[in-house]
């Protein structure tokens, strides 16, 4: 709706700014409008004012477009940016998922913790499977083990506890 808004005050500053004017490419010299056509004289145009509120009007919604873009890419450029993550889903005839020993140590606990938005206001973001009475999502990821059983590529799990995966 904001885009209408501004596209319509530009539309009418642009219009009543041609009619304040009144070129001579769209106007006679007494202040009427010239009438549409090529080769006919003075009181004819390519460009009457008709057609300029049409084409105003197209251009008038882009500039909009253009100057609305550029204060949410302000206002965006300015908040802090929270890290993605990404959830893996499980798909039937995912290879076996085993939990082995970490590699890699687990994180220091004196590192401070990145707080996602969700966090502060907890009705804002709820995982699908809480609205519909399902298992919540559980913290953790799935890493590509280095060593292969049969060819098939092993997953680790890092977290506290690996998801369940329930039949229905």
């Amino acid at each position: 709706m904001p885009i209408l808004a501004v596209a319509f005050a530009i539309y009418i500053l642009g219009i009543a700014f041609i009619l304040y004017l009144r070129p001579a490419l769209m106007f006679k010299p007494g202040g009427s409008w010239k009438e549409f056509g090529i080769g006919r004289g003075e009181t004819h145009t390519v460009l009457p004012f008709w057609l300029f509120a049409i084409f105003w009007a197209f251009m008038s919604y882009g500039v909009a477009l253009v100057i609305l873009s550029q204060f949410a890419n302000m206002a965006n450029s300015s908040l802090p940016s929270a890290p993605v993550q990404q959830q893996p889903m499980y798909q039937p005839g995912m290879p076996q998922i085993s939990q082995l020993q970490p590699m890699a140590p687990p994180p220091a606990q004196n590192q401070p913790q990145i707080v996602p938005p969700s966090s502060h206001h907890p009705n804002y973001l709820k995982p699908v499977s809480s609205m519909i009475g399902l298992q919540q999502n559980v913290p953790g990821y799935y890493v590509l083990a280095n060593n292969t059983q049969n060819g098939n590529p092993q997953y680790i799990y890092y977290g506290a506890n690996p998801p369940s995966v329930s039949r229905y």
